[in-house]
């Protein structure tokens, strides 16, 4: 998730208005089937995780949903596209904004500061879970830290993505540092 959203995202913000979600227009039958796919994960890794299948089979359908927005982003290339024919490349890059939206909510269980991170570039004026803390516990296990929220401020709902064209995106970071690289 994490490259491919970077490159989405960086060139979002390069090519239109400085960080705006472009205006599809009528999406294609490529762009509905990915939006479809992604948002059928809702229901999928929401099953999963009801039945305390959490790591290996919800997050495996989590990596399914988002190597199926690779392969859609490998088709029309909207890198490419974009130097002669935009509109075809707004309708792709908004419909990866707008899987990649979803998936930040799909991911959160399972990465959820990584999630907080990109809920940020949207502008959203709430984080996902509400204020995250980590806090220090004893217990007969031992010391370990657990981490928590305040639902109360929470902004997150496990459902799809309703982004839309014109929104207003904060310029793209990082969302993974590379292993092996510097801490500085």
């Amino acid at each position: 998730m994490g490259q491919s959203c970077q490159r989405v995202l960086s060139f979002a913000y390069k090519h239109w208005n400085g960080g705006v979600v472009p205006d599809p227009g009528e999406l294609r039958p490529t762009d509905q089937e990915i939006i479809t796919i992604v948002e059928s994960g809702f229901q999928s890794v929401g099953e999963h995780l009801e039945a305390v299948r959490f790591l290996r089979a919800a997050l495996s359908e989590a990596l399914r949903l988002s190597s199926e927005v690779n392969k859609y982003l490998d088709k029309p290339l909207p890198w490419f596209e974009i130097k002669t024919d935009k509109e075809a490349a707004a309708k792709t890059i908004y419909t990866a904004i707008r899987v990649i939206d979803s998936l930040k909510l799909i991911f959160a269980p399972f990465i959820p500061f990584t999630s907080e991170r990109l809920n940020t570039i949207w502008v959203t004026p709430k984080p996902i879970f509400g204020e995250q803390y980590v806090q220090p516990q004893q217990d007969k296990l031992g010391s370990h830290n657990t981490l928590r929220y305040r639902p109360a401020e929470s902004g997150g709902r496990w459902e799809p993505s309703n982004i839309q064209p014109g929104q207003r995106l904060e310029q793209p970071a990082a969302l993974f540092k590379k292993a092996g690289a510097d801490a500085s």
